[in-house]
């Protein structure tokens, strides 16, 4: 689970720390964070501020959380977002809220400044006519570009599932107090969109699994239907719709989520090393030692005591 930074042109790379051997010997490569023994699903690197504040590098991962850190001198730990009960898969930032969808079916609204939770919406519990059951994916926010830099904002957030054929838009007012989230509307395309990028002002671009063109879809509420802005003909004339995924989470041979631990099937967790037999006499072994070399000591205790205590 590691995010890498690799430079565009000739020049190397900032590093704000000491340099390893490994970025010695390519200038142009830096890792930037990297997340212990777990999946690595989205990152996003927020815009530099006009306020002297710092940049902020996002990484979520499929242990339910969100990583805050400084960048560039990413080994700074800013903070962490935590309240998904289960693995994230994508984050999106619109000026200082932090936008986060997961395998708990929630969209979660946060202050990443603060690492405040502000909104969640269930989106597997809204009304029939606009819920899904499908996995949430990918999550965009688009607003009127005069109005990313203001504390005070409105903005809309857009959000594609798998497996499904549909795209749900929010609105998003932070003009009051209390931000506030709330429905805009459902748009049902004619093939699962695969991926969604914010395009002019208010409007999504949106890429189809069985279509060869790109649609731009308006996210406010009461908008015309979407619109083709460009073909793919040209790049899309050798495949065919089986040579795109089905889904958009990597699933193994049974259908099963493979970012669901309960499902991992491969690594460290399959063979489960916590529960070997040989791990757990060489554990017991250790502790008996250990005991024996504190009753050595004033104050250690006994034998009786120990076996009083279970130990």
């Amino acid at each position: 689970g590691d995010a890498v930074a690799y430079s565009l042109t000739e020049s190397a790379i900032q590093t704000g720390s000491k340099e390893s051997e490994e970025e010695a010997a390519c200038p142009h490569r830096r890792l930037l964070v990297g997340h212990t023994a777990s999946m690595l699903t989205s990152v996003e690197l927020s815009s530099p501020s006009d306020d002297d504040l710092p940049q902020f590098l996002l990484s979520a991962d499929r242990d339910e959380k969100v990583r805050v850190s400084h960048f560039p001198f990413t080994t700074r730990i800013h903070g962490f977002l935590l309240g998904h009960e289960a693995y994230v898969t994508n984050i999106a930032l619109y000026n200082r809220y932090c936008l986060s969808c997961g395998g708990d079916g929630t969209l979660r609204v946060w202050d990443y400044r603060s690492c405040d939770e502000l909104v969640i919406v269930n989106l597997q519990s809204l009304d029939q006519a606009f819920g899904t059951t499908a996995i949430p994916t990918k999550v965009v926010a688009v607003g009127q570009s005069s109005e990313h830099d203001s504390d005070k904002c409105t903005f809309y957030v857009s959000v594609i599932y798998d497996g499904s054929n549909n795209m749900d838009t929010f609105l998003v007012d932070t003009k009051g107090d209390k931000l506030e989230i709330a429905k805009s509307q459902q748009f049902t395309l004619s093939s699962q969109p695969l991926a969604i990028v914010p395009w002019k002002d208010t409007q999504v671009l949106a890429l189809l699994r069985n279509e060869k063109f790109l649609i731009v879809c308006e996210t406010k509420k009461g908008s015309a239907e979407p619109q083709v802005v460009a073909t793919l003909t040209d790049s899309a004339s050798s495949l065919s719709p089986d040579d795109l995924p089905d889904s958009l989470l990597e699933k193994d041979k049974h259908g099963n989520i493979a970012m669901i631990k309960n499902n991992e099937n491969r690594g460290p967790a399959q063979q489960m090393p916590w529960n070997d037999a040989k791990r757990k006499d060489t554990a017991r072994t250790r502790n008996k030692r250990a005991r024996q070399r504190r009753r050595k000591t004033p104050g250690g205790g006994s034998e009786e005591e120990d076996n009083e205590k279970g130990r």
